[in-house]
């Protein structure tokens, strides 16, 4: 068992495990929380040189106050752990420093990564379902923003590092569950991602599709309309070829229900009123009440 779990899928946090299976919070400031993350992310494989870390940590501090502020946070993070065995959750060795191997320090986004990669990239049919209930448990551990009240120049990519293989594994969840048939949970997992990243056409047009399985026409198309008239809205763009399938996919069918119609009627009503507050507030910022 791991003697450490640092949670990056969210505010970053550090616990200390016990052989006995509990686990203490170790209070930790914003520079030591920063490091722990930025050395985390770049992996176990990946140790990061101390001048490397100091002046990504602090880009506009000169180079001898930066690499003096280094010592001083790896200083105050050894004392905030003090690990009588001496393993802590980073690696130093040689003037390089790491994350410490997964047997000392399980890292969330690892997990999660490890999960994504650990199935099969083509035939889904071989997926087992305890794999998937890992992976569903790796992604549930989210808690919010990904590194969460840590601030910095190299957080956006890092940010964006973690964002990408948390939308992987939801990707994978939307492909298996809907390839068995449980639609309900290809849709949770579908709706999850948008609302993340919002501008996927590919997953808005693969919610036309679920929706339309499960007979749903309206709202189909009610996802339609939404994605569209944000795409409109946000970046001056009409939906793509991929999108304006799936419509014609549902379109394709039957006429429209009174049923579907309302739900239709009612996306028209949102967005109408999404309309009418972004004018009043242009009105507000212009002075013209």
């Amino acid at each position: 068992m791991a003697g450490y779990v640092l949670k990056l899928m969210g505010p970053v946090i550090l616990t200390r495990l016990s052989d006995l299976g509990g686990h203490t919070e170790v209070r930790l400031s914003r520079t030591s929380q920063a490091l722990l993350a930025l050395v985390a992310l770049h992996g176990t494989n990946a140790p990061m040189s101390r001048e490397a870390v100091a002046e990504t940590l602090w880009p506009d501090t000169p180079s001898n106050k930066s690499r003096g502020r280094l010592s001083t946070a790896l200083w105050r993070l050894r004392s905030a752990i003090a690990d009588q065995g001496g393993n802590g959750p980073l690696a130093e060795r040689g003037g390089w420093i790491g994350i410490a191997p997964e047997s000392v320090v399980q890292v969330d986004i690892h997990e999660l990564a490890w999960r994504v990669r650990s199935l099969p990239l083509a035939d889904i049919d071989t997926w087992a379902s305890a794999d998937v209930a890992a992976l569903e448990a790796a992604i549930s551990a989210r808690r919010g923003s990904f590194l969460a009240g840590i601030e910095g120049e190299w957080t956006y990519s890092a940010r964006q590092t973690c964002a990408d293989i948390y939308e992987a594994g939801l990707e994978a969840l939307i492909r298996f569950h809907r390839h068995r048939g449980n639609l309900n949970r290809s849709i949770d997992a579908a709706r999850r991602l948008v609302r993340d990243d919002p501008y996927r056409e590919d997953i808005h047009a693969m919610l036309v599709e679920l929706y339309a399985l499960k007979g749903q026409r309206g709202r189909a198309i009610s996802q339609y309309m939404n994605c569209r008239d944000l795409l409109h809205s946000d970046l001056g763009i009409g939906p793509g070829q991929a999108l304006r399938a799936s419509l014609d996919d549902v379109l394709g069918q039957q006429g429209l229900s009174g049923a579907e119609l309302r739900e239709i009627v009612r996306t028209m009503n949102r967005t109408i009123g999404l309309l009418a507050r972004h004018v009043d507030d242009l009105r507000t910022l212009l002075g013209d009440r």
